[in-house]
C-alpha cells in the first residue's frame, strides 16, 4: 500500500473514536533506537502525575468564560492524542523510521509516555486516560531543566542541561522535560491559596516552558536526509 493510502486509512480509522483502533497499518518497535532518546525525565522515573478529573473540582463548573477546566476541553493540548491527523503522522514516521513514534508520543500524552505506555512506539499498549492528551499536572509538575529554581528528576545519561557543576545551561525544547516528583504543583503565584501544596516557579512564566513541547525537530531527519 502507498504511503498515501497509508496516510489516509490510518486517518479515516481514527474516526472511530478509539485510542488507537485495531486496523492500523503499522506497527511500532518494542526498544527505543538510540536515535530517539532524548535527555530529561524518563519513563517509569515519577509517580502520581493526577489524572483532569482531579482538578476540575477547584478549576471548574463556575463559569466557563474564565475556568481552566472548562478552557482547556476544548483545546488542542486535550485533543492532542485523540486528533486523527496525529495518529496518522504517526503512523508515516514510524514507516520512515521504526521507533519514531516514541518522540511523538513523549508530547502527545506526556502521562503515558512517563507510565512507560509508550513502547510498542506505535501506542498500542496506551491506556484510555492517556487520551486526555497534555494534562493540567503535567504542565505544573514541569521544571527548568538548568536547575536554577525546583530540581526535577533527571540521572545520567539523561541530564537536560550541559552538566556544567557551577552554572549548568538548561536545554529547552526537543520534548526534554524534566519533572518534578514532589506533591506540590508549580505555578506563577507566591499569594495563591489552592486545596493543595504548591510552591512558586518563575519557569512557569517563561515561553521556555512551552517551548519544552511547541519547539521540536525531527532529531532523525539528521540520518535520513541527502549528505
Amino acid at each position: 500500500m502507498s504511503r498515501s493510502r497509508s496516510f489516509l486509512a490510518s486517518a479515516a480509522a481514527l474516526f472511530s473514536g478509539a485510542l488507537l483502533p485495531a486496523g492500523l497499518l503499522f506497527a511500532g518497535v518494542t526498544s527505543v533506537p538510540t536515535d530517539v532518546q532524548m535527555p530529561g525525565t524518563q519513563p517509569g522515573e515519577v509517580s502520581g502525575i493526577q489524572g483532569v478529573d482531579k482538578c476540575d473540582n477547584c478549576h471548574g463548573g463556575y463559569d466557563p468564560q474564565v475556568e481552566p477546566y472548562f478552557t482547556w476541553q476544548g483545546s488542542a493540548m486535550s485533543h492532542a492524542t485523540r486528533d486523527p491527523l496525529f495518529w496518522a503522522s504517526v503512523a508515516v514516521a514510524e514507516q520512515d523510521f521504526p521507533g519514531a513514534g516514541d518522540l511523538c508520543l513523549r508530547c502527545h500524552t506526556p502521562d503515558g509516555w512517563l507510565g512507560g505506555r509508550s513502547t510498542p512506539t506505535d501506542g498500542s499498549t496506551l491506556v484510555s486516560g492517556d487520551a486526555d492528551g497534555v494534562s493540567c499536572d503535567l504542565c505544573h509538575r514541569l521544571t527548568n531543566p538548568d536547575l536554577s529554581e525546583h530540581a526535577g528528576t533527571m540521572f545520567p545519561p539523561y541530564l537536560a542541561n550541559d552538566e556544567s557543576p557551577t552554572d549548568p545551561v538548561g536545554y529547552h525544547g526537543g520534548g526534554m522535560f524534566a519533572v518534578w516528583n514532589g506533591n506540590s504543583k508549580l505555578g506563577p503565584y507566591l499569594d495563591a491559596t489552592p486545596n493543595h501544596q504548591f510552591m512558586q516557579s518563575k519557569f512557569h512564566r517563561s515561553s521556555e516552558l512551552c517551548g519544552t513541547c511547541h519547539d521540536v525537530s525531527n532529531l532523525v531527519v539528521g540520518d535520513l536526509a541527502h549528505d
